[in-house]
């Protein structure tokens, strides 16, 4: 029988165990003030431990100390040059505060010494999107394909979310570049290997949304609102993804979730679209001028907002919306607005339509050059245009008063009498010296 008196009593733990086991348990538990305050006296007892450093340095990182931390790695990385890991986390540090170039310069570093250094090669590419230097970035992205397809199964396993990550932001970068169909390829692919992640089913369902899939988009941002439920965007985009396929009641239910108070601009300005499409245009103009207050510089916003005023018959309104939509997108994109030059001719043509029926009844004219002109300008829509003739003045007419069988068109030659109605003269019984097709 042992004699328990008899057995030796445990070894007491030196201060370096101490300190050691206490920044262990606070680490655990995420108290990383606390882990720090330990490590750091575990470094002044034992100053050459370089994987106590390590975790020093990996402390000061999770409490925000990034100088602090800075410090302890580019120690580290002197101390042990050939480890790419001490030179990736001096770069992260300046990573977490936004400081690109300077991370770049230690993410190099580290690469040089392992060129397939799989984390730090996505944030390298991230950091070049943040510079938009995107084609150092693409290339960052891309490199990360190609070593993870590489590497053998369990260590694909292993590094999955990196390579998922990596997908996700190549394909929102091709997205941006208008390259939907290689978006959706590592767009796919960054869902495949991370399912449960909200933002990349979102991307997912947006690039599909513009390649005309909109049934597939559905899918992928009911699955994103599911994960994530409630969010703006999410909800914004499966409401235009309704839209796309005519479920306009649908969509309004969607919207109806964001409460007013946390609708943002792109939301307010989406909400007026749709009402305009439901043919509710006052409502449309309401929420398109809110928007408008938000953000006055989005171009969308004033065009939408003068069709609105267009089918209501505001013409003047509607005139100074394409006016403002147009002179934004030149001042913000140096682009021209074709579809609001066009509804800005017509409005203007309409206007001066009704400003020449209302001027008082002129004296019959019976020259020749009064009663030749060409057709300036053709509504086939409205089934109105107008003459000028050789004197330089303008007629109204109305596709009522053309030859039978006869059409239209702008630039063809016309002889025409003139009849004095109660809102002005107007052009009747036109002959067409050029028949249109």
């Amino acid at each position: 029988m042992i004699d328990r008196d008899l057995e030796p009593s445990p070894a007491p733990e030196t201060p370096l165990q101490a300190c050691l086991a206490a920044g262990e348990r606070a680490m655990n538990e995420n108290r990383w003030p606390e882990a720090v305050k330990w490590l750091a006296k575990a470094t002044e007892l034992i100053p050459a431990d370089t994987a106590i450093l390590g975790k020093l340095g990996f402390c000061l990182s999770r409490n925000q100390e990034y100088q602090r931390a800075i410090e302890v790695f580019t120690d580290l990385s002197t101390r042990e040059p050939k480890v790419a890991r001490w030179p990736y986390m001096v770069g992260y540090q300046y990573y977490m505060q936004s400081q690109w170039a300077e991370a770049l310069r230690w993410f190099d570093q580290a690469l040089s010494i392992q060129p397939t250094y799989l984390i730090v090669l996505y944030r390298k590419g991230y950091a070049h999107l943040r510079m938009e230097q995107l084609a150092e970035a693409e290339h960052a992205f891309r490199s990360c394909l190609t070593i993870w397809e590489d590497l053998p199964p369990e260590t694909q396993q292993e590094k999955r979310n990196s390579y998922s990550d990596a997908c996700f932001q190549l394909g929102k970068l091709y997205l941006k570049q208008g390259l939907t169909f290689k978006a959706r390829r590592c767009l796919t692919l960054a869902v495949e290997n991370d399912p449960n992640h909200a933002d990349k089913r979102y991307e997912l369902g947006k690039c599909m949304l513009q390649t005309g899939q909109a049934h597939e988009a559905i899918k992928q941002l009911r699955h994103a609102d599911t994960l994530n439920s409630g969010v703006d965007y999410i909800i914004d985009r499966l409401a235009q993804a309704h839209i796309a396929i005519g479920d306009l009641t649908e969509a309004e239910q969607l919207y109806s979730r964001i409460p007013p108070y946390r609708r943002h601009e792109y939301v307010l300005r989406n909400m007026g679209i749709l009402y305009f499409k439901q043919e509710r245009y006052e409502e449309a103009i309401g929420s398109l001028l809110i928007a408008i207050k938000k953000e006055s510089r989005n171009h969308h916003s004033h065009y939408h907002l003068g069709l609105a005023h267009e089918a209501l018959g505001n013409l003047v309104q509607a005139r100074q919306s394409y006016r403002e939509a147009i002179q934004i997108r030149q001042k913000r994109y140096e682009k021209s607005y074709p579809e609001a030059e066009e509804r800005l001719r017509a409005v203007e043509e309409q206007l001066a339509a009704q400003q020449i029926l209302e001027e008082p009844t002129i004296c019959a004219r019976t020259s020749e050059a009064e009663h030749s002109g060409k057709i300036v300008f053709y509504n086939s829509q409205r089934g109105y245009g107008f003459i000028r003739n050789l004197a330089g003045e303008r007629f109204f007419f109305h596709v009522s008063d053309l030859p039978e069988g006869s059409t239209a068109r702008e630039g063809v030659n016309v002889e025409f009498e003139v009849k004095t109605s109660s809102k002005g003269p107007q052009a009747v019984n036109l002959l067409l010296m050029e028949r249109g097709a």
